[in-house]
């Protein structure tokens, strides 16, 4: 039997021959929901797998009596993300710098007046420096994007 025969029976209790105009209505809207509820269900289980935390499928009816059906993709913002994506990029700018300074350092040891160019205590201290900055530079815009209430941040989108 066809799913769409079975999918009759279940709904309406009739065969789809013999199901009427409005009982056609509700059974396209009911295989629709359906649909969308299984994409959902898929899209979710995909999203979990690749680490986005919210996903869905929304179906509306607009004014005109069509349907609607959208991806919906998601993923929480937290002061850690904010502060791990600044951390990195301090990591890298610290490993450039340090390889900077090793190469550079025979040509700025003219300049340089009773410090050598690859002092341990200076290059410790500017990196310790510039993960002290970062981390503050990356804890304040994470600190005011948990302040925002989403649904005020959407509107105004």
């Amino acid at each position: 039997m066809p799913q769409s025969q079975i999918m009759s029976y279940l709904l309406t209790g009739k065969s789809v021959d013999s199901i009427t105009g409005s009982e056609t209505k509700s059974f396209s809207a009911a295989r629709d929901q359906l649909a969308v509820q299984g994409g959902g269900f898929l899209a979710s289980q995909l999203g979990r797998r690749i680490g986005i935390e919210e996903v869905g499928v929304e179906s509306t009816v607009n004014s005109a009596g069509e349907a609607n059906t959208s991806l919906v993709l998601g993923k929480f913002l937290s002061p850690r993300l904010f502060v791990s994506y600044g951390l990195r990029l301090a990591a890298i700018g610290i490993g450039c710098g340090l390889m900077a300074a090793f190469a550079l350092g025979r040509v700025m040891a003219s300049l340089l007046f009773e410090v050598s160019p690859v002092d341990p205590a200076v290059l410790a201290a500017t990196a310790a420096a510039v993960v002290a900055l970062t981390t503050v530079a990356s804890l304040v815009p994470a600190w005011r994007v948990m302040r925002v209430d989403p649904t005020t941040a959407l509107r105004s989108e």
